[in-house]
Formats: structure tokens, sequence, C-alpha cells
């Protein structure tokens, strides 16, 4: 009798434990999806600052050429932009950073760059991307280490106004 109620007893601190781990697991998702939901207004405020530089004129000219000589972009060029994003995105890409710490630098532009939503030829351009497959190769690994939100943010954006 006395294994019973022992095992009674054992039984609700499971289930008051599992409820409690419930409500911090509901609790967390919720902190986690407001914590994405701010870092998409700080890639929106980065998206207006960047707008403002040198740089982006410079990508929206390659974005917008027909021909394939001015779509060829010096390394100096190429040196300003990367350290114009650096600069306008510092906050968003040391947020996502921190909550994907295997990410490399490289992969920090490839998201930046999609999410500027620059067409698949310009970012080839921009990165010095020997291939489209190289970057569908990166985009592929990018997917694996990002949570479903945060990727639908970078590379789902193409109907989005910023």
């Amino acid at each position: 009798m006395k294994n019973q109620t022992e095992k009674a007893t054992l039984k609700e601190e499971i289930r008051a434990l599992s409820h409690a781990n419930e409500i911090n697991e509901h609790r967390y998702a919720d902190i986690l999806n407001q914590r994405i939901k701010l870092w998409h207004q700080s890639l929106q405020i980065c998206v207006r600052l960047f707008k403002t530089t040198t740089s982006y004129k410079k990508i929206q000219s390659i974005e917008t050429s027909k021909n394939k000589k001015e779509k060829e972009i010096t390394q100096e060029e190429l040196s300003l932009i990367y350290q114009e994003i650096n600069e306008a995105f510092i906050e968003a890409m040391q947020e996502l950073l921190e909550q994907y710490p295997s990410l490399t630098q490289d992969d920090l532009y490839y998201c930046i760059l999609n999410y500027l939503q620059l067409s698949n030829n310009t970012i080839k351009v921009c990165m010095k991307a020997g291939s489209q497959s190289a970057l569908t190769q990166r985009k592929y690994r990018i997917k694996k280490q990002l949570s479903d939100l945060s990727f639908s943010i970078i590379f789902d954006a193409k109907g989005e106004s910023k």
C-alpha cells in the first residue's frame, strides 16, 4: 500500500513537472519568436540605412544593367560593398551569429544580399561565386543551420516591402 501511495505521489509530481515544463517551453518559444521579430525589425532598419550608401547604388547598377561589362566589379568596389554592409548591418549580423554561431562571414553576407532581394546573378557577382550551384549549396547549408522562421525572413522576403 505504501508503495502504491508513493507511486501515485510520484506520478502526480511528474505530471506537475511535465505541465510546468510545457509552460516553460511555451514561454521559451514565445521569447524566441519575439527575439526573431525584433531582429527582423532591426534588419529592416539596416536596409534603410544601407540604401543610402554608394555600395547600394553600385549593387543596383549591377542589378539593372543588361551589359555584361557593366556587371563587372573591381576588388576595391567589392571591398567597399563588404565594408558598408558590415557597417549598416552590424547589429543584425551579430544577432544572427549569436543565434547561429556556425555561420561564416560569407554566409552572413549571402544572407544579407538575399534579404536585399537581389537576383542570383547580382549575388554571384558580389560574392565572386564561381557558379550558381555554389550559391545553391551555400543556401542549402545555411537552411540546415537556421530556424524555419529566420530562414523564411531572409530568403522568402520577395513579396515583402522593405
